[in-house]
């Protein structure tokens, strides 16, 4: 039923202040999740769970900035599964899914082996 309604992923999201981004459609998306693990390689694994907001949500304060700055300025999906970041790195797309009302986002960094 939910992923019926469920609209293609934003095309582009750009940040509006740190862990807060907007699509083409003007929707906001904020980041709830991060996940950084830290295998064997120097380069950490990145999970973000972006969250859709209603329009009249005006205003989000992080509480921790710093962690915000892993995130890309922008990200421009490039294919069905995969955005390209403003840091030309990839994400895939994990997850897109709408929960109750909640439309959500997650989105991996892509390892390049």
């Amino acid at each position: 039923e939910s992923s019926s309604s469920l609209e293609s992923p934003p095309h582009h999201l750009w940040v509006q202040q740190p862990g807060m981004y907007v699509d083409e459609r003007g929707k906001t998306w904020v980041t709830v999740i991060m996940q950084l693990n830290y295998p064997q390689e120097v380069e950490p694994n990145l999970t973000v769970h972006l969250w859709q907001l209603p329009a009249q949500t005006e205003t989000f304060v992080p509480h921790h900035l710093s962690c915000f700055s892993l995130e890309p300025s922008f990200w421009i999906l490039c294919s069905e599964r995969r955005y390209r970041a403003s840091d030309a790195r990839l994400w895939e797309i994990v997850a897109h899914t709408k929960v109750a009302s909640t439309e959500q986002l997650v989105l991996a960094l892509h390892r390049r082996g």
